[in-house]
């Protein structure tokens, strides 16, 4: 029965990419307070969403390599941080007071009704999603850990996120398009 658990789980992530989002999701951004659209931008190739806790002791280690993630590929993607948790301690108000502190310019986003979530099949965080337009919407090119060191971010040895990204970027399919996520369950309103 364990193994039969354990292959359906396998079977759901493994059906998630691959996946097209039809329908634009849209969401409120603590950082401006309006409704945004997960789209990439005109000139650009692919949505890149990172889903984040302001709880999890991990996403912590990964601020910094968001900010030069999105750095090296301003322009070339649209890059989007989300907060799916609920509950006061992960409040839309407790996102933008932290947000202000990290010195990022991306979009930062509350599913607080699990929306996109849901849609992504997402379940931990900080786990990534890399989308591609298709023409019928997005597909789901790679999901799954930013890099394989949760803590030493001098001390990855295979940098999955960015990888997928350069792969978008240069029109090939990423080598790797799913990675098992070391992180903190998002929790079920």
């Amino acid at each position: 029965m364990k193994k039969l658990i354990v292959l359906i789980a396998l079977f759901n992530f493994h059906f998630a990419n691959g996946q097209t989002i039809v329908e634009p999701i849209q969401l409120p951004n603590v950082v401006d307070g309006k409704l945004t659209s997960l789209l990439p931008c005109p000139s650009c190739k692919g949505v890149v969403v990172i889903f984040t806790s302001l709880a999890c002791p991990y996403d912590q280690h990964y601020r910094d390599r968001i900010k030069l993630l999105s750095e090296k590929y301003a322009g070339n993607v649209s890059l989007f941080l989300i907060n799916a948790n609920p509950g006061d301690e992960e409040s839309e108000s407790k996102m933008k007071t932290a947000y202000d502190g990290w010195g990022l310019s991306v979009p930062y986003l509350a599913d607080k009704m699990q929306v996109a979530m849901t849609a992504l099949n997402v379940k931990r965080t900080p786990e990534s999603v890399v989308l591609k337009p298709d023409g019928k919407g997005l597909t789901i090119i790679y999901q799954g850990a930013i890099d394989d060191n949760p803590q030493v971010h001098h001390d990855t040895g295979n940098n999955f996120l960015d990888d997928a990204i350069g792969a978008l970027v240069s029109n090939q399919p990423p080598k790797v398009p799913t990675e098992r996520v070391i992180g903190c369950t998002i929790k079920k309103p």
